[in-house]
C-alpha cells in the first residue's frame, strides 16, 4: 500500500478471537501480514477485557501458567529496514516485565524491541537505549517509538509527548 503502514492489528476487535485455541488477528493494513495469537506450548490466548480498556474491548497478554501471551507474525512482508514508527496502547503495573514489542531476523533476536516497563529499554540491532521512561503505573499509555538509519535518532513518545530522545549508529539497516 501506499500509505508505509506494514501492520495493524485491532486487538480490541472481540470478533477475532474464538473458540480455535491459537487464534489469528487479521492485519488491517492489506499486507497480509496474519498473526498468531497466544502461546503455541500451552495452547491458549490472551484472554478478551471490557472492564479496563481504553476504548471498547482489549486483550491481556499476562504471563499465563509460566508462558507469555504473543502475537507472531512470520514472516512479515514489507517490513522497513532504513526508518520505522511503531505505536501501541499500553497498560502495566510494577511487576511486570519482559518484551513488549520485538522484531526478530534470523540468527537474533534485536533487529528492534521494545522492553521493561519499569524502564523503557530501546533495541536496534544490538544497540540498547535505556530511557528512563516509565508506563509501570497501572495506567493506559500511548507509546510510540520512532528510528531513521541516516543519522540514527530514535524518539520515543509517550502520552503524545516526546519522552526521550537519543542518536545510535547511524547507516545501519534492521
Amino acid at each position: 500500500n501506499d500509505t508505509g503502514l506494514v501492520l495493524w492489528y485491532d486487538l480490541g476487535d472481540e470478533s477475532g478471537v474464538g473458540a480455535d485455541p491459537i487464534n489469528k488477528t487479521p492485519d488491517l493494513s492489506g499486507n497480509g501480514n496474519t498473526g498468531s495469537l497466544g502461546n503455541s506450548s500451552i495452547k491458549t490466548a490472551p484472554l478478551a477485557n471490557s472492564t479496563h480498556c481504553v476504548i471498547g474491548s482489549c486483550l491481556n497478554f499476562s504471563t499465563v501458567n509460566g508462558s507469555q501471551m504473543h502475537v507472531i507474525a512470520n514472516p512479515v512482508s514489507n517490513f522497513p529496514t532504513s526508518a520505522i514508527t511503531a505505536a501501541l496502547w499500553l497498560r502495566a503495573n510494577s511487576g511486570d516485565d519482559g518484551t513488549v514489542l520485538s522484531y526478530a531476523v534470523s540468527g537474533t533476536h534485536n533487529e528492534f524491541r521494545l522492553e521493561q516497563v519499569n524502564n523503557i529499554k530501546v533495541l536496534f540491532n544490538g544497540q540498547t537505549l535505556s530511557t528512563g521512561v516509565s508506563v509501570a503505573d497501572g495506567l493506559w499509555h500511548h507509546l510510540a517509538v520512532t528510528w531513521r538509519s541516516s543519522d540514527g535518532l530514535a524518539l520515543l513518545y509517550k502520552d503524545g509527548a516526546l519522552a526521550y530522545g537519543d542518536f545510535i549508529e547511524s547507516g545501519s539497516p534492521i
